[in-house]
C-alpha cells in the first residue's frame, strides 16, 4: 500500500482539538493543525494507511505557502510521537529512498470520532513531479501561464454552481460512503504534470466527484438536476493508433486469442498496464499481478501479452515504453476542450479523466463536444502529443 503524500490543504480545528498538540510559537501551531488535519482525514479513510513527509530541507523548497517547513512539520511529528498519538517510522539519517511515515493511533482516531468542520482549501493549479514522484517547482513558462488561466475559466463556473450528492451519510458538507469520505466544498481543479514535464500525465485532480464511486457518481445533482456521465469507449487504444496513423477497427479488449480471459477485469487492465509499463520487464510485472488478483495463475502472463500483441500488431511496439503518460496528455487536453465548451455555453461539466459528468438535459451538447474534440484530435494527435 503507498503511503499518501503529507497535504497542507486540510484543515479542521474543530475536529481534531482534542488531540492537536501546543506549541508557543504561531507557526508551530499552524503547522501542527495541518499536519494533524492530514494524517486525521488519512486515518478516517484507512486507519492502517501511512502519510509520509520528509526529515531533510530540500522536498519543501517552494512548497506548502511556508506553513509545513523542514523547521515545523519534523518537530509536529516528534511532539506527536512523544504523547504517543502516532505509531512513527522515522527515518534516521542517511536513509535514502524512503521518507519518514506516520499515522494517527487507534486510541487517536477514536478520541477525534467522525469528521466535521473540515476545509479544503484549494491547491496549487499546477503540481509538478520528478520520475520519483517527488514535488518539483513549476517553471514560469508560457505553457504553465496559459494552463493556470484556463484552470481559472474551468474553476470559476464550478465555483458558482450547486453540486449535490444524493447518498450516504451527511454531516453538513461532509459525506461519509463506507471508507470513503466524500468533502463537497473540495471543487477546485488543479492538474499533474509527471516525469517533470508539463507534457506528460496533467489529467485533472481535486473534484470531490473523483474520488466517489461509480455507482454513487450516478446520484449527483448539478443546480438540482440529475445528470448523466458519458466518457469514450477505447480512447487510449484510438489515441495510440491514431499517433502510428493507423485506424482502430473494433473493440480494442477481444480479438487475436484475448477471448479466453475476461474482458474487462484481464484484458482491458492489461493492455493498460503494458501502455503504463517503462521496460518489458516491468510489463511482465504488472499484467502477472493483475492475472493473480482475476484468480488466474500468474504464468498466463506472457501468453495474454502475446494474445494483446498480436491483435494490437500495427502498435505492438509501443507496449513497455511508457507512453501512457503521454497518452494521459492528450486525454486530458481534449478533456479540457470540452469543458470549455461547455462552459461558453453556461453549462458546466465535472471531469472524472476521460468522463464526463453534466446535468441529463444537456447530454446531447456533452456528447457533440466529446465527438468534435475527439476527432479533431484524432486527425492530428501529434499537434497536442508533441
Amino acid at each position: 500500500m503507498r503511503d499518501r503524500p503529507l497535504s497542507p490543504n486540510w484543515y479542521a480545528p474543530e475536529w481534531i482539538a482534542p488531540i492537536i498538540p501546543a506549541f508557543t510559537t504561531d507557526r508551530l501551531n499552524l503547522a501542527a493543525v495541518h499536519t494533524v488535519s492530514a494524517l486525521a482525514m488519512s486515518g478516517a479513510q484507512d486507519s492502517d494507511r501511512y502519510t509520509s513527509y520528509a526529515r531533510r530541507p530540500a522536498p519543501y523548497v517552494g512548497r506548502y505557502d511556508g506553513i509545513l517547513t523542514f523547521r515545523t512539520v519534523p518537530r509536529v511529528m516528534d511532539e506527536l510521537h512523544r504523547l504517543e498519538l502516532i505509531d512513527h517510522d522515522k527515518a534516521p539519517p542517511g536513509r535514502y529512498g524512503k521518507q519518514s511515515r506516520a499515522r494517527l493511533t487507534r486510541d487517536a482516531l477514536a478520541i477525534i470520532g467522525e469528521p466535521f468542520d473540515i476545509v479544503c482549501e484549494p491547491p496549487e493549479p499546477i503540481i509538478l513531479k520528478d520520475a520519483d514522484k517527488q514535488r518539483m517547482d513549476v517553471p514560469d513558462t508560457r505553457r504553465a501561464r496559459r494552463v493556470t488561466d484556463q484552470l481559472q475559466g474551468i474553476n470559476e463556473p464550478i465555483a458558482a454552481t450547486e453540486i449535490t450528492l444524493l447518498v450516504g451519510a451527511h454531516t453538513g458538507r461532509i459525506i461519509r460512503r463506507g471508507d470513503q469520505i466524500l468533502v463537497l466544498d473540495k471543487r477546485t481543479l488543479y492538474r499533474v504534470g509527471n516525469n517533470g514535464s508539463l507534457y506528460l500525465g496533467m489529467r485533472f485532480y481535486g473534484g470531490w466527484w473523483i474520488n466517489a464511486s461509480e455507482a454513487d457518481r450516478a446520484h449527483i445533482h448539478i443546480n438540482g438536476s440529475p445528470t448523466v456521465e458519458e466518457d469514450y469507449p477505447n480512447l487510449h487504444p484510438q489515441l495510440i493508433y491514431a499517433l502510428a496513423g493507423r485506424t482502430l477497427e473494433g473493440d480494442a479488449y477481444r480479438g487475436g486469442g484475448m477471448d479466453r480471459w475476461p474482458r474487462k477485469p484481464v484484458c482491458k487492465a492489461a493492455f493498460f498496464a503494458m501502455v503504463n509499463s517503462n521496460t518489458p520487464r516491468q510489463m511482465i510485472g504488472a499484467v502477472q499481478d493483475i492475472l493473480a488478483a482475476a484468480g488466474r495463475p500468474r504464468s498466463e502472463a506472457v501468453l495474454l501479452i502475446e494474445a494483446i500483441e498480436k491483435r494490437h500488431d500495427p502498435i505492438r511496439k509501443c507496449f513497455g515504453t511508457g507512453i501512457g503518460l503521454r497518452l494521459q496528455y492528450v486525454d486530458s487536453e481534449i478533456a479540457a476542450r470540452v469543458m470549455t465548451d461547455m462552459n461558453r455555453k453556461g453549462d458546466v461539466i465535472l471531469p472524472v479523466h476521460d468522463s464526463f459528468i453534466a446535468e441529463k438535459k444537456h447530454q446531447s451538447e456533452l456528447l457533440e463536444s466529446m465527438e468534435k474534440n475527439l476527432q479533431k484530435t484524432l486527425k492530428n494527435p501529434e499537434k497536442i502529443a508533441a
